[in-house]
């Protein structure tokens, strides 16, 4: 049994993380695995979780994790907006430089 629970710790990982219960994941291992008499019980299933440290995620981490990502999109694109408006008052500048040389060079000259 619990070499059919490690060859498949993946297909275990995501059955939990789409929130199935033991009981399912139970009957789905049964299913794939028909000549494995022993081992699948819902118990055995939350047993082999626990000690490799799969688990379902809360609604109070989903939210955390959420609010962690909106506030990074939120800097980055604050970020990006202050270096777009660094690179238009750097270009105002050299514009407003090349008018003032200009206008002297044409001013010295009458």
């Amino acid at each position: 049994m619990a070499e059919y629970l490690e060859q498949n710790i993946e297909d275990v990982k995501n059955y939990v993380q789409k929130n199935y219960t033991y009981r399912q994941i139970s009957d789905i291992l049964k299913q794939h695995f028909p000549e494995v008499s022993r081992g699948f019980s819902e118990r055995n299933i939350r047993l082999f979780c626990l000690k490799r440290g799969i688990r379902k995620v809360d609604n109070f981490e989903v939210d955390t994790i959420i609010q962690q990502s909106i506030s990074e999109v939120l800097c980055a694109v604050t970020d990006y907006h202050k270096q777009i408006r660094i690179r238009i008052a750097l270009g105002n500048i050299a514009k407003a430089k090349e008018l003032n040389i200009h206008n002297i060079i044409t001013e010295t000259e009458k």
